[in-house]
């Protein structure tokens, strides 16, 4: 599928994992020169550090290079001197396809080897050269510098031959080639990618390669010195898994542009990190405690990435997430995101037999017959208390009563989930847009005294939380007031180191290949990481960056990217992404942004066509926008904008003039769906709000009363639940401002 003939080869080799060759026509030349003793491959004509006149260096030398010729099991080695590994049958090569090797001891061997043999070669070279730099005149330097190189080029003439020389036990190769013109000739500028297809890593052959055009002053990618070699190997060895055997596959990573496919490390975060693991062992490790740490940044920076990073440790002391994520949209019902968390962590741990017993009886013996003050709002908590929920409905109070009593009950609640056996972290992302109800009450539970192995964890853009007015300050006031212990961490972007090993681990390339674009997307994102991500991925769309079958690598255009105009933000970058996609997909995006940052496949069919068409085009354009990462399914028919910034980049593709208009147009087609009082109670919350953003454009009398009376059912819904404090203004307060005068008559 890429216009190459990439039918398996015949030519097993030396190294690890040995792949077949892609047919790469006839060489050029004559491959089939005699074959030279491993010394006088070594050393034969060798200039720099390698001069015939430096007797001692070159005894030095031989010992060294004889000591390559023996493997670790005292086995003679390859033609090479490099100590040769036995491989197993190569792999099934499905074409476009460059499988990536399992962890193996031929791994091992070959990281072993090249630490214990070609890094000290290198590291005699690095010292050589730095010993042989007094202060020389301007054309004695440019001769130094050119021995250098000449230096560099017969390594890699050393580490060429070493690799690709001898047999490998099923089949023997061509005869090493003992120059690097010849190599050159042979494969030109392809040298890596045919070490790639004899089944050498990646960055091992981008290593041989760069040694190989060291004295070639055009090659972007040449090595300059014995110092950077060795930077690079090291690498291999400290971190063979990513610099190795972590192949980026053409199916891999930016071609499938998922946020899984990356990295999963953090970049530049080591110290925030730091922090959040200090109240995380405090709260979650010792016990007994109760925290609160707050995670401010502008949008991109990866606040939620570090948070997620106590997934893991917190599984491991058998204790349980409550996310609750915040949406710019914002709620029909006030405080909703927060019953919507533990609902759903009631019906998590209701799935799990190892915890539910023991969090059953303490949520049995906290609320007693109480529980249905809360399963109005949390109907699930009936699955956690089993065969004793309560089947009646809660004793009806008055406003200030009901709220009290939810407040009460819904304490005993947490308290008991929460324990030194079963700690809970509760993250609440995107504070900037919570409701006023919902700062309060995580402020009340925070607050509480007799709450213990719990930590609250909060994100928020500080740029929008920091603006004078913002209730989230006022609440983060009344949480430190009450003495409870709160961190603050501050996010910021990366500089352009952190960004390039990120950019390095993505590409499983060296550092100091990537560098160059590094600095490239560094200038156009300042290191914002969500920015980053998505400007790599907008560069693959136009091929500026792109995967070469030939070299088995990743490759760029550094002038193009930095000549091109790139917008200002990653909103207008993914809003102008959006453009490029079908006019289904981006209605499809369209009005799962009016219904806010997740959405529900069966909302959105009864929207867009409820025919076999319908369906069809709803079906197919959200595996489109799941493809190209805007979109991530998060359960059988709900789906998820993989980041808030997405989810507005979607909203922006309406304009301003017609956003009351689709609002309006959303609600009226959900009022029209709901033709039960089963479905009508089930959707009523979604049709009233996108009803009242649309409010203003309903001329018809009759309409205007329709559309107050479900408001005033939505404020008597809020009767029987604990959310009729906050709700009741917003509802009643808009059942009168549609009616005229008239109409209340």
């Amino acid at each position: 599928g890429i216009g190459l003939d990439l039918a398996p080869g015949t030519g097993p080799v030396s190294g690890f994992g040995a792949m077949p060759a892609p047919s790469l026509g006839p060489p050029a030349v004559d491959l089939t020169p005699p074959v030279l003793d491993p010394l006088e491959i070594l050393f034969d004509d060798m200039g720099g550090i390698f001069d015939d006149d430096n007797n001692d260096d070159l005894a030095g030398l031989e010992e060294l290079a004889q000591e390559l010729l023996v493997n670790d099991d005292g086995e003679t080695a390859g033609a090479g001197g490099y100590p040769m590994m036995r491989l197993p049958e190569p792999a099934p090569f499905a074409p476009g396809i460059v499988p990536a090797p399992t962890p193996s001891s031929q791994h091992a061997a070959l990281t072993r080897n090249i630490q214990s043999s070609v890094l000290p070669l290198v590291r005699q070279m690095v010292g050589a050269h730095a010993e042989g730099r007094p202060q020389f005149t301007s054309s004695e330097n440019e001769a130094r510098s050119s021995m250098e190189q000449q230096d560099l080029v017969r390594l890699g003439e050393f580490m060429h031959t070493s690799l690709t020389g001898g047999a490998s036990g099923k089949a023997a190769i061509a005869s090493p080639i003992s120059t690097g013109q010849q190599i050159k000739r042979r494969d030109g500028s392809g040298v890596g990618g045919r070490l790639c297809d004899l089944g050498l890593p990646t960055s091992l052959s981008v290593c041989v390669s760069s040694l190989l055009d060291a004295a070639d002053a055009s090659c972007p990618e040449r090595y300059r010195s014995a110092a950077e070699v060795e930077a690079d190997l090291v690498l291999m060895v400290s971190s063979p898994e990513r610099y190795l055997f972590g192949h980026a596959s053409v199916n891999e990573r930016l071609l499938a542009p998922t946020t899984d496919r990356l990295p999963d490390r953090l970049y530049g975060r080591s110290l925030a990190m730091a922090e959040l693991n200090g109240a995380f062992d405090r709260v979650v490790v010792q016990g007994g405690l109760r925290e609160v740490v707050l995670v401010k940044g502008y949008a991109g920076t990866g606040k939620s990435a570090l948070v997620r990073q106590l997934c893991t440790p917190l599984a491991t002391h058998n204790g349980h997430f409550v996310t609750a994520d915040f949406d710019e949209m914002g709620h029909v019902q006030p405080m909703s995101v927060i019953f919507q968390a533990f609902d759903n962590y009631c019906r998590a741990i209701s799935g799990a037999e190892t915890h539910v017993r023991l969090l059953r009886n303490a949520t049995r013996a906290a609320l007693g017959p109480h529980d249905n003050v809360l399963t109005d709002l949390m109907p699930n908590l009936r699955l956690l208390m089993g065969e004793e929920a309560t089947q009646t409905k809660a004793v009806p109070l008055g406003r200030i009563e009901t709220l009290n009593r939810f407040i009460h009950y819904f304490r005993l609640f947490v308290r008991a989930i929460a324990s030194k056996k079963t700690p809970v972290v509760f993250y609440f992302d995107n504070l900037q847009w919570a409701d006023k109800g919902s700062l309060e009450l995580i402020a009340n539970l925070a607050s509480d005294p007799k709450l213990s192995s719990m930590l609250f964890v909060g994100c928020y853009r500080d740029d929008i939380a920091g603006q004078p007015g913002h209730p989230l300050n006022s609440e983060m006031n009344r949480i430190q007031l009450s003495g409870i212990l709160t961190t603050y961490i501050s996010l910021g972007n990366l500089d352009v180191e952190m960004l390039n090993e990120f950019i390095s681990d993505t590409f499983n390339l060296t550092p100091r290949i990537t560098r160059p674009l590094a600095n490239a997307v560094h200038a156009k994102t300042t290191g914002n990481i969500h920015f980053a991500v998505q400007l790599l991925r907008s560069l693959y769309d136009d091929c500026l960056l792109r995967y070469s079958a030939r070299d088995r690598r990743w490759e760029w255009d550094v002038e193009a990217i930095e000549s091109r105009d790139v917008d200002d933000n990653v909103v207008d970058l993914m809003t102008r992404k959006m453009l490029t996609l079908n006019q289904n997909v981006q209605v499809l995006l369209k009005v799962a942004a009016c219904l806010g940052s997740r959405c529900n496949k069966d909302t959105l069919v009864k929207l867009l066509g409820t025919n076999p068409s319908g369906l069809n085009t709803v079906t197919s354009s959200l595996e489109i926008v799941i493809s190209e990462g805007l979109i991530s399914k998060i359960g059988p028919n709900h789906y998820k904008f993989s980041h808030d910034q997405i989810a507005q980049a979607a909203y922006t593709l309406i304009t301003v003039e017609k956003q009351e208009a689709l609002h309006l147009s959303i609600g009226r087609k959900m009022r029209k769906n709901a033709t039960t009082a089963d479905a009508l109670r089930s959707d009523i919350d979604v049709i009233v709000d996108q009803l009242c953003r649309g409010s203003s454009l309903i001329t018809d009398e009759n309409e205007r009363i329709e559309v107050a009376r479900l408001c005033l059912i939505v404020g008597k819904k809020a009767l029987s639940t604990s959310q009729i404090y906050y709700i009741k203004k917003k509802f009643y307060k808009k059942n009168v401002e549609i009616l005229t005068y008239k109409n209340l008559n």
